[in-house]
């Protein structure tokens, strides 16, 4: 298990400065180590860390600054790859990595405890790279430029990152189902509620603005993507209903029931 982190990113740079302080990392020849974790410092860029799976890692965890256009304090928490050919922010076009539900559970879960009122807290919808078969999740703190220079919540950041991490390397994350989402907005809000309160441990989320007609063709290969990129066996797919009209839900289901994947209406 792997928590990884890069000096170019502030947020990122911070939380690990409180880790290494605060937890019981040995320094083994320049490789932090804890049990079963190791907080590994990136070269450059977080999203263009293709060559972790070079690495060995079971699991990868990475901490980094989260942007907000609105400039909204957030906590976060998401899966890597693009659904379409656009991929300006690292990965490849049409291509996912491999997500962890669970670890992507005890992020949220440890967000939601460790992050003060007024703050967002809440999963994002599958985005950007790395491209990684390791299964792997972000969790991220930011929002404006200002926000992002507070040390206090990097650290927040930092305690959430430990206690997801141990959750998944000693084996104790527990969930009711392994999903994936389909529909609503960036910031699936019904979907962070489902897994908070249901304990639905959701993989990939594909927000409605990413189920396009490619060609003429809806695309639908990322659906059934989003299925076998992951590290636990999907048990169905969960629907924000209303977030996207009759015919692309239509076209959704006919996808689903070729699977033979249920489907669960939010």
């Amino acid at each position: 298990m792997c928590i990884a982190y890069s000096d170019s990113d502030p947020v990122s740079k911070h939380a690990a400065e409180f880790i290494k302080k605060e937890y019981d990392f040995e320094d083994r020849a320049g490789r932090f180590m804890q049990d079963k974790i190791e907080l590994l410092r990136i070269e450059g860029s977080l999203i263009t860390a293709d060559y972790m799976d070079k690495l060995g890692f079971s699991t990868v965890l990475f901490m980094s600054k989260h942007h907000s256009s609105a400039g909204i304090t957030s906590f976060t928490s998401h899966s890597l790859g693009n659904w379409t050919r656009e991929a300006s922010l690292g990965g490849m076009p049409k291509k996912l990595s491999t997500s962890s539900p669970a670890l992507m559970l005890a992020c949220i879960r440890n967000i939601s405890e460790e992050a003060p009122e007024g703050a967002n807290k809440v999963y994002e919808a599958t985005h950007h790279g790395p491209l990684l078969d390791t299964p792997c999740t972000f969790i991220e703190f930011g929002g404006s430029e200002a926000t992002m220079s507070e040390h206090e919540s990097a650290e927040i950041l930092g305690r959430a990152s430990i206690s997801a991490a141990h959750a998944i390397a000693e084996n104790t994350q527990d969930y009711s189902h392994a999903v994936i989402g389909i529909g609503g907005n960036h910031y699936p809000s019904k979907f962070t509620r489902l897994a908070l309160e249901k304990d639905y441990a959701f993989g990939h989320i594909m927000p409605s603005h990413s189920f396009i007609k490619d060609g003429g063709t809806w695309n639908t290969d990322m659906i059934e993507a989003a299925i076998k990129r992951s590290d636990q066996e999907t048990e169905f797919a969960v629907i924000d209903w209303k977030s996207m009209g009759s015919e692309p839900r239509s076209v959704i289901i006919d996808k689903l029931e070729e699977l033979g994947i249920d489907y669960e209406r939010a």
